[in-house]
């Protein structure tokens, strides 16, 4: 992997080589790097473009479906997930250790 400095120093064809998963790791190096010139501040626009560009074509993680209620021997209604099994039955997480006696 690359520095910020190293990437400064290539030429457009080099950093145009460069892999979008090396983009991404060096993404909060781009995006805070202090520049020191105006060459340096148009090299680091041009890159922090590609970046977002590459996080844009990313796909968004899709939220997990919630789970199912049940109702528990207890009484209460909880997601499947968190239902219980007791030696009374099944529980929620706040009535095991009654239902567990």
């Amino acid at each position: 992997m690359a520095t910020i400095s190293e990437l400064l120093g290539m030429t457009t064809e080099e950093r145009a080589a460069i892999s979008d998963e090396t983009i991404l790791d060096m993404g909060y190096g781009i995006q805070y790097y202090d520049t020191q010139n105006s060459q340096e501040f148009a090299l680091m626009r041009e890159l922090n473009a590609r970046l977002k560009a590459i996080k844009a074509a990313a796909p968004t993680p899709q939220p997990r479906p919630q789970s199912a209620m049940v109702a528990c021997d207890c009484g209460h209604s909880v997601p499947a997930t968190q239902r219980m099994n007791a030696s009374m039955g099944t529980s929620c997480p706040d009535c095991y250790d009654r239902m567990s006696a």
